[in-house]
């Protein structure tokens, strides 16, 4: 730039109205491109008087200094067009995380400009005696300050293209590449590195010869050292500096090759390219994998310990269950977001591309479909480690490039295969345990609900005048579909209930809780027990699935009176054992299950049936499970068993023939598992 203004001319005014041009509207136009680099910002976009106020401070600042010629509008339009592009730092705290990242470079390197400029400004104004207004066409004010000014103002701007360009490099962005790569620039490092020590130490071997030795008067001879009293002769002492030197230039090279390795180490580390050992990191693979149970843990501790070992920028590991599905997915080096679409886009097009490579454990993502090795690469994954368990595959390594930048050697790649047969090992146990887990909290649950389901059956019997009651049931699983209730109406009526739904497990436990919430909330109306179940059977026909149904009895006792009235829905027989004649008799009034079908039909299709009864006589109502127990054999219990224990046992309180008959039911079933649930509940009139 030249600082030559004389003869002043046509083209020197051209020349600097483009100047200020350039200068001033370079503030807004930074600050537009602000809006959209290095990425969108809705925050600045959605309010237009930003940009279009900085485009007419620029337009009135320029003009100022074109009409008046006063070149003292110059700095202070420059200073303020700076204060003014520092608007968006007041919407800071609406910027993106990815925003501050990227825009880091940029920042400091606007923030040193600024404080250069301005330090600039303010020894042009401060030092420049000759500045002020000029007669149109006369030549700018000359002087010291303003001739480095006008030479060297553009030189601090440079930094900012440099700016943009390196953020532009180094996060990729607008689809270009502009970083060299690491493993080249470590190679440039290493090799002037290298050889500028060589040329320092070649420089220092050819001064040697040339340096004056004062050497002691010592003479070396043969495997001894002599001292001497005088002087050595001219021979001697040429000989003994040779040897010096010779000395001296071996401890300068093995000086010079042991300073080389130690600053390439510090090289090797600050470009990751230190060495590991493979067994020492195959141990404490081994040792992570052994400590972590759960699958998020141990996919969490094996892409850790790989980052950590192999200096990589990506590891990711997603888990399989059955071959189908993702079921844990952990990543390092990936944003979460990126990786929750990416593990999500995992479906069973590319687990079967995965598993269909079966000749190796590794293989590269090049050897993929062109639609899913783009989306491996668009991660950052180069290369897929698959993860096998007899032939199953269970998971897959995904591998980033190094950050060295350097490429895979066969002991990296041999390595990860091992690590996969170890692992696969590893994820089997979490499958389990995650299973056993499972297990673990369904049982639990199971049996919260157990007691929950016990607790909701009567546990106290109504003390009846005339009437001696006791009842029980006992689940085969940890939850049943049996069940039983006393409701009492007046102090001398008492109403059992017995059902039992169809099916077993929990969905038979919730159709049983809902019953006894609709026959106790019913049971309010006074209802006898056929227009009981006719009520419930309007309520349960509208939520009840199609292939569950329940069979229920009720039965209404009037001890002042001594007499019964019964229903049955479907349900076994209510045994009845006469003290008057010894006999036992079963009545089944006619009756079908609830939720069945609908009220019209249940109702013209059940019965109630009237029974008077004496002191001494038993009713005894149970469900299909004592019947139907089974024995190792395979023989059901039957109603003859349980007939002759009534008849032999019928002087029995209540509560011991109710347990005579459980006792009874599990001697003939023996070692056999109970496979329904059991319910007794036996009313004695006394």
């Amino acid at each position: 730039i030249s600082s030559r203004f004389t003869p002043y001319d046509n083209f020197t005014f051209f020349r600097e109205v483009f100047t200020l041009i350039c200068v001033f509207y370079s503030f807004p136009l930074w600050l537009h491109m602000a809006h959209y680099f290095p990425i969108e910002r809705d925050e600045l976009r959605k309010r237009k008087w930003i940009r279009y106020g900085s485009y007419g401070l620029a337009t009135l600042f320029f003009s100022l200094v074109i009409v008046t010629g006063n070149y003292f509008f110059f700095p202070i339009g420059f200073i303020t067009l700076g204060i003014y592009n520092n608007i968006p730092w007041f919407f800071r705290k609406e910027r993106s995380d990815e925003y501050k990242k990227f825009n880091r470079i940029i920042f400091h390197t606007s923030l040193a400009i600024g404080a250069i400029i301005l330090l600039m400004l303010v020894g042009l104004i401060a030092f420049e005696a000759t500045f002020g207004s000029r007669a149109p066409g006369a030549p700018p004010p000359n002087g010291i300050f303003t001739d480095f000014f006008r030479g060297y103002f553009g030189l601090p701007l440079m930094l900012i293209p440099f700016a943009y360009l390196f953020t532009i490099g180094h996060y990729r962005l607008l689809d270009l590449d502009l970083r060299v790569k690491r493993n080249i620039q470590y190679s440039i490092v290493s090799m002037i590195w290298s050889i500028a020590l060589l040329a320092v130490l070649l420089k220092a071997l050819f001064y040697l010869p040339e340096m004056s030795l004062n050497l002691p008067n010592i003479k070396f001879e043969g495997s001894f050292i002599e001292v001497l009293d005088q002087p050595m002769d001219d021979q001697d002492r040429i000989n003994t500096e040779k040897l010096a030197v010779i000395f001296l230039g071996i401890f300068l090279t093995w000086g010079a090759w042991r300073f080389r390795r130690f600053v390439q180490r510090f090289i090797d580390l600050k470009f990751d390219r230190a060495q590991f050992d493979y067994r020492k990191a195959a141990s404490e693979l081994a040792e992570v994998m052994a400590a972590q149970f759960t699958m998020e843990a141990l996919a969490d501790g094996i892409v850790r310990k790989l980052a950590e070992l192999m200096q990589v920028k990506q590891v990711g590991v997603l888990f399989f269950r059955n071959e189908k599905e993702c079921c844990c997915s952990v990543v390092y080096g990936l944003q979460e977001s990126r990786w929750k679409n990416f593990s999500d886009s995992i479906n069973t097009r590319i687990i079967k591309v995965i598993q269909t490579n079966k000749a190796d454990y590794r293989f590269s993502v090049d050897y993929l479909p062109d639609d899913i090795q783009v989306l491996f690469e668009q991660n950052g994954f180069k290369h897929i480690i698959a993860i096998r368990s007899k032939e199953k595959l269970v998971g897959v390594l995904l591998i980033g490039e190094k950050r060295s930048e350097s490429p895979f050697h066969k002991d990296d790649l041999m390595f990860l295969a091992a690590v996969a047969k170890q692992a696969s090992v590893a994820i089997e146990n979490a499958f389990l345990y995650d299973e056993l887990a499972e297990q673990e909290r369904m049982r639990h649950e199971l049996n919260i609900a157990r007691r929950i389901q016990l607790a909701s059956l009567p546990q106290t019997t109504p003390k009846i005048s005339g009437l001696d009651i006791a009842g029980i049931s006992i689940p085969a699983q940890e939850v049943g579909g049996d069940y039983y209730d006393y409701l009492n109406g007046a102090a001398a009526d008492l109403t059992v209930i017995i059902g039992d739904v169809s099916g077993k497990g929990t969905s038979a436990a919730l159709y049983m809780s809902k019953v006894q919430g609709i026959m106790r909330s019913l049971n309010d109306f006074g209802l006898s027990p056929r227009d009981l179940f006719i009520r419930a059977n309007q309520l349960l026909i509208k939520d009840m699935e199609k292939q569950s149904f329940i069979t229920a009895m009720g039965a209404a006792f009037d001890a002042k009176k001594q007499v019964m009235q019964l229903a049955r829905a479907g349900h076994s027989p209510l045994y009845h054992f006469c003290a008057a004649t010894g006999a036992v008799n079963l009545h089944t009034p006619k009756g079908i299950g609830l939720g069945l079908t609908k009220s019209e039909h249940f109702s013209k299709s059940l019965e109630e049936l009237e029974l008077h009864y004496a002191p001494g006589d038993v009713f005894l109502f149970i469900t299909d499970g004592i019947t139907e127990a089974q024995n190792t054999a395979h023989l059901e219990y039957g109603d003859a068993e349980l007939l002759d224990l009534l008849k032999q046992c019928n002087g029995h309180s209540a509560k011991r023939l109710r347990d005579q008959i459980i006792a009874s039911v599990n001697q003939f079933a023996g070692a056999m598992p109970q496979h329904d649930d059991l319910t007794v509940v036996v009313v004695k009139a006394i």
